[in-house]
C-alpha cells in the first residue's frame, strides 16, 4: 500500500512538472519566435519610424553618446515598440528574455534618400560574354561532336584555341577548318577545357560542332528607378536567364531602350500573361546595362529619366519602414504611359541581406485586373510605392494566382546600384 501511495505521489509530481514545463514552453513560444524573425541589422531614414514586435521580450536602447533613436522609454517591454530615427548615426537595441540579454540589434539612422521612380516599359538587349550552349544535335547521320566531347546545356564557350569567342558566327568560323579544337568553357563558375572535332555536314559540306548555341537575348521589362545623384538605374528585380537552360546570362555588353507597348496578353490560372512591347524597329537607347545579377539589371544613363507622375522624385523607404497595408505599383500597359494601380502588401519577410522575395503583394485595382488578370510577364521591376515612397519592386508572380506576387525591397536594389556607382570606370 505504501509503495502504491508513493507511486501515486511520484506520478502527481511528474505530471505537475510536465504541466509546468508545458506552460513555460507555451509562454516562451512567442518571444522565441519574435527573436527568430528579428533582423540583426536595421536601417532607418532620419525621421523614419519602425515597429519592433517584442511579444513579451524586453528592449533596451543604447545610444553611443548621442540621441540617435527615441522611443517611449529606454527600457521597454510588451507587444511592440516604435523606434524613430532622430540623428544620423548608429545605436543598439538589446533584447532580453526573462531579464537575460539574448540578442543585440544594430540600428543605423541614415539620411533620407531620393530617386526617380520608374514604371516605364523598357526593352533590354544583352550580348553574352561567350556563346551559350542550349542543346546538342546530330550532324546529319553523324553523332553530335559536342555531345561526344561532353558539352552540356548551360555551358558557356569562352574561347577556341586561346582566342576569345563573343558570337556564334565566330564559333562557326573556327569550326570551318574541320580539325580538332580546344574549347575553354565555363560550367557553373568553373573553367574547363575540352577537345572537340567538328564533322562535315554532307548536306552542304560545312563542318559543324553539332550544338545549338546563343550569343544574345532581348526582351521587355519595367524600369524600377533612376538615381540622378549617381546617374544609374535599376530594373527587373531579378536576373535575365536563358529561357532554355535557366542559366544566368554572363554579360558582355547590353542596353535598355524605350519600349512601346503594343498589346497585353491577359494571364489566368493556366498560363502567364505578357506585356507585348516593341523597341527594335526605331531603337532609342536610354542607358547601358553593366550588371546582370541575381537582383536585377543595373547600368548608367546618358540622360536623366523622368516619371511624369513624380517629377520631383520620391523618398526611398528602408525595408524596416515598409509595412503591411495599402500600396501602389507603377507600370505601363498601353500608349498612355505610366499609371498607378492599387495593391496590398499582405506579408513582409524581414531580411538581413538582399533577397528577391521580401514581400507579398496582391493586386486590388479592378482596372488592372480587367486588363491583365494581375501580374504578367513584362511587369517585373514595376516599382511598389507606399505613402508616395519607394518601397520595392515587383519580381515574381504566383503560379496559379496572377493576382499575387513577390516584391523585392528597394533598399537592396539601391545597394546594388550604389556598388556599381562606386566602381572604377577604368577597372
Amino acid at each position: 500500500m505504501r509503495d502504491q501511495r508513493m507511486q501515486k505521489r511520484g506520478a502527481r509530481r511528474g505530471a505537475g512538472w510536465l504541466l509546468a514545463a508545458l506552460a513555460l514552453s507555451v509562454g516562451l513560444a512567442q518571444p522565441v519566435r519574435a527573436l527568430w524573425e528579428m533582423p540583426g541589422d536595421i536601417i532607418l531614414s532620419q525621421g523614419g519610424t519602425t515597429q519592433l514586435e517584442l511579444a513579451g521580450l524586453e528592449a533596451q536602447i543604447l545610444n553611443p553618446g548621442q540621441q540617435v533613436l527615441t522611443s517611449q522609454d529606454e527600457t521597454l517591454s510588451g507587444k511592440g515598440i516604435a523606434l524613430t530615427g532622430e540623428q544620423e548615426g548608429s545605436a543598439q537595441v538589446v533584447l532580453k528574455l526573462l531579464g537575460v540579454p539574448v540578442k543585440t540589434v544594430s540600428v543605423t539612422v541614415a539620411p533620407q534618400r531620393y530617386v526617380m521612380p520608374g514604371g516605364q516599359s523598357i526593352g533590354v538587349a544583352l550580348n553574352m560574354a561567350g556563346v551559350l550552349v542550349v542543346g546538342a544535335s546530330d550532324v546529319g547521320a553523324s553523332p553530335s561532336p559536342a555531345r561526344a566531347a561532353g558539352l552540356r546545356s548551360g555551358d558557356l564557350i569562352m574561347a577556341v584555341d586561346g582566342s576569345a569567342i563573343t558570337s556564334a558566327q565566330q564559333l562557326s568560323q573556327h569550326m570551318a577548318a574541320g580539325r580538332q579544337r580546344q574549347l575553354l568553357i565555363s560550367r557553373n563558375g568553373r573553367a574547363i577545357t575540352v577537345a572537340v572535332t567538328p564533322v562535315k555536314d554532307q548536306r552542304d559540306g560545312t563542318y559543324r560542332l553539332g550544338a545549338w548555341v546563343r550569343d544574345s537575348t532581348a526582351g521587355v521589362g519595367t524600369l524600377s528607378y533612376y538615381d540622378g545623384e549617381n546617374g544609374v538605374f535599376g530594373a527587373l528585380g531579378h536576373a535575365i536567364t536563358d529561357a532554355d537552360t535557366g542559366s544566368l546570362l554572363t554579360l558582355s555588353e547590353g542596353a535598355i531602350y524605350q519600349s512601346q507597348v503594343v498589346g497585353v496578353l491577359k494571364g489566368d490560372e493556366n498560363s502567364p500573361g505578357e506585356v507585348l512591347g516593341e523597341f527594335m524597329s526605331h531603337p532609342t537607347q536610354l542607358g547601358s546595362v553593366l550588371v546582370n545579377g541575381e537582383y536585377g539589371i543595373y547600368g548608367q544613363c546618358g540622360e536623366p529619366l523622368v516619371n511624369p507622375l513624380y517629377p520631383d522624385g520620391v523618398e526611398v523607404l528602408p525595408s524596416s519602414q515598409v509595412r503591411e497595408g495599402p500600396a501602389q505599383i507603377l507600370t505601363t500597359l498601353d500608349d498612355q504611359g505610366i499609371k498607378a494601380y492599387d495593391c496590398q502588401i499582405t506579408k513582409l519577410f524581414r531580411q538581413d541581406g538582399a533577397g528577391q522575395r521580401g514581400m507579398i503583394i496582391k493586386i486590388t485595382d479592378q482596372a488592372l485586373l480587367d486588363k491583365t488578370g494581375g501580374i504578367v510577364q513584362g511587369m517585373s521591376g514595376s516599382p511598389i510605392l507606399q505613402d508616395g515612397k519607394l518601397a520595392g519592386a515587383v519580381t515574381h508572380v504566383f503560379l496559379g494566382d496572377a493576382t499575387q506576387g513577390y516584391g523585392m525591397y528597394a533598399q537592396w536594389m539601391l545597394e546594388q546600384s550604389d556598388a556599381l556607382a562606386q566602381m572604377d570606370p577604368a577597372a
